[in-house]
């Protein structure tokens, strides 16, 4: 509720200063017309740029430190699903993307199977630590299922 009532006053208070800005310096004519638009909306959307870039970088950052988390635990519990040295490289976006070249023309997307497989294992991990999931236990086990089914195959 607190992040919706947030929301919500932002939205005003940027209403409010495109149309203050709008009273309080009138667009003029000519040349100047055109320098004054750019200004204007650099002023205005800038802070709000601003915010959602360090939102965004933040949220990357926490989702980032609890994949890792996720990750070492599950193979830390010897499952088989993610070995202690897949760990660094799925935590990674290019770390990911390096070995998955390195796999080859073919082995590229088998290796992106699995490892999308396996960040989905861990953040299954991560929202029911959260409490934020309804579905059993059991679906764990499955994403489990999957990944040691795509090794089996070659990745």
């Amino acid at each position: 509720m607190l992040a919706i009532a947030c929301g919500w006053l932002g939205a005003i208070a940027a209403h409010f200063a495109w149309d203050a800005w709008l009273t309080f310096f009138p667009l003029g004519t000519g040349a100047i017309t055109l320098v004054q638009v750019h200004l204007r909306v650099l002023a205005m959307n800038g802070p709000f740029t601003a915010v959602v870039l360090v939102l965004l970088l933040m949220g990357r950052r926490i989702e980032g430190r609890n994949l890792f988390k996720q990750l070492r635990l599950e193979a830390e519990s010897g499952t088989g699903a993610v070995t202690p040295e897949e760990v660094t490289i799925l935590a990674s976006p290019t770390r990911r993307l390096r070995a998955r070249l390195a796999a080859g023309p073919r082995g590229y997307f088998r290796l992106g199977r699995l490892q999308r497989a396996q960040i989905a294992l861990a953040m299954e991990r991560w929202h029911r630590e959260r409490e934020e999931l309804d579905r059993p236990l059991e679906s764990e086990q499955e994403l489990r299922g999957q990944i040691l089914a795509l090794r089996s195959a070659g990745g």
